[in-house]
């Protein structure tokens, strides 16, 4: 069984979208505050523009990379949960799923706020596995 949710875009989801939806949650003052800019090449060669916010830990990041194409965005090339101490995948996230060793609280921790933050994402859907 999965723990951690997965998402795909809503239809006709445009980056103007997505960058209206993180300046109306800094104006509401909705948590977590949340970067938007140009780039993201840490999270792949092809992000454009990303989202990056704090992932429950304050050393854990939650960086979502947009293509040019938002038609080819998926969650699982386009999002980098980012051990920040040292600057790489936070690798016990993207192996909860497959290795019930790597559920320990800290990681399920992450993964709830993980599936809390992209939950409230307007721009996004949970895909039905």
């Amino acid at each position: 069984m999965a723990i951690i949710n997965r998402y795909k875009l809503r239809d006709g989801t445009t980056i103007e979208d997505v960058e209206a939806e993180v300046i109306r949650r800094r104006t509401e003052k909705i948590k977590p505050h949340m970067l938007f800019c140009k780039g993201g090449t840490w999270i792949n060669d092809r992000a454009v523009h990303f989202i990056s916010c704090w992932c429950g830990d304050e050393d854990i990041s939650l960086n979502i990379g947009f293509p040019e194409d938002l038609s080819t965005w998926d969650d699982f090339d386009d999002v980098l949960v980012l051990d920040e101490d040292v600057g790489q995948a936070y690798y016990p996230f993207y192996d909860a799923d497959e290795n019930e060793k790597e559920r320990f609280p800290f990681v399920l921790n992450i993964i709830g706020t993980y599936n809390r933050i992209m939950d409230s994402f307007e721009f996004l859907e949970r895909k039905q596995c």
